[in-house]
């Protein structure tokens, strides 16, 4: 039975480090209901066409959905791709950092079901050809409900596809847990999400400017009146998780229309103390 627990590291300094053995899925989830169907651009890649017999996930439920999927698949066999679970609310609470409510639940349990029934094409575009790939994560999942002490539990077994499998495991990014815990707007934590995954390839010394078009396109904005709400919006959510969640992270923001987000080299993100890393699910 696989099991989420909480590994130590030291770091160079020999600092405790406590992590979660999980990673960061890079798979675009909608901020509210869509209904059974989702196109999103992926700027210099095409789209990605997501649909399902339930409804696409959404929200931050959706991404907590996500974020348990990928917990369970990093923690999963790659021969059987097949992982046992115990309790769904117990893997909500430690996603939560509280006890959730009865309605909480529910909608951390119906997305991850709508989780396993999407199915995800990805179309790639470059300059002389194109591509497209199929994907579900789960080749079968099994939702076993039971009292215990009085509520209704869940427990159950899911098989990853070996596709899915692939895809959960190797597109893995750390983010802190902490953010999980205070963060309730799926928006916000996107913002730092994107923060996070620009920094982390800016080598020691280089600048990368991200101009808003590559943000519009990014983030889906297309209306020439949502614009200059979203370069407002955007930039004032960015500086609040870098200052809470990121200190040291270093860009400068130009909130003109031909401006942009300007990254440069950052110290690397440590977590100590009670700060744990977990996937978490961006653009």
């Amino acid at each position: 039975m696989a099991k989420t627990e909480i590994i130590k590291y030291n770091d160079c300094d020999n600092n405790r480090l406590r992590f979660y053995p999980t990673g960061f899925c890079s798979l675009p989830l909608p901020l509210r209901s869509v209904g059974n169907r989702y196109i999103r651009s992926v700027t210099n890649c095409g789209n990605i066409d997501m649909i399902s017999s339930k409804f696409v996930p959404y929200g931050m439920y959706g991404r907590l959905a996500l974020i348990a999927m990928t917990s369970l698949a990093k923690d999963t066999d790659a021969v059987t791709r097949t992982t046992d679970y115990d309790s769904l609310y117990l893997m909500l609470e430690k996603l939560n950092g509280k006890k959730p409510t009865g309605p909480q639940f529910n909608k951390f349990k119906n997305q991850l079901l709508a989780l396993c029934t999407t199915l995800v094409t990805f179309n790639h575009i470059s300059t002389n050809q194109r591509s497209v790939s199929n994907m579900i994560l789960v080749d079968k999942a099994t939702f076993l409900s039971m009292e215990k002490c009085g509520t209704k539990e869940y427990t159950g077994t899911i098989r990853f596809s070996e596709t899915g499998y692939k895809f959960l495991n190797a597109n893995a990014m750390p983010i802190p847990v902490k953010a999980l815990h205070e963060i309730v707007q799926p928006f916000k934590f996107d913002v730092l999400v994107w923060l996070l995954v620009s920094l982390y390839p800016i080598r020691r010394g280089q600048r990368v400017m991200v101009p808003w078009l590559k943000l519009y396109e990014q983030y889906g904005v297309t209306e020439e009146v949502k614009k200059h709400n979203f370069r407002h919006t955007f930039s004032i959510l960015l500086d609040e998780v870098a200052e809470k969640y990121y200190p040291d992270a270093r860009f400068s923001i130009d909130v003109s229309r031909r401006g942009g987000i300007m990254l440069e080299s950052s110290p690397r993100l440590l977590f100590k103390d009670d700060t744990c890393l977990t996937p978490i699910m961006p653009f």
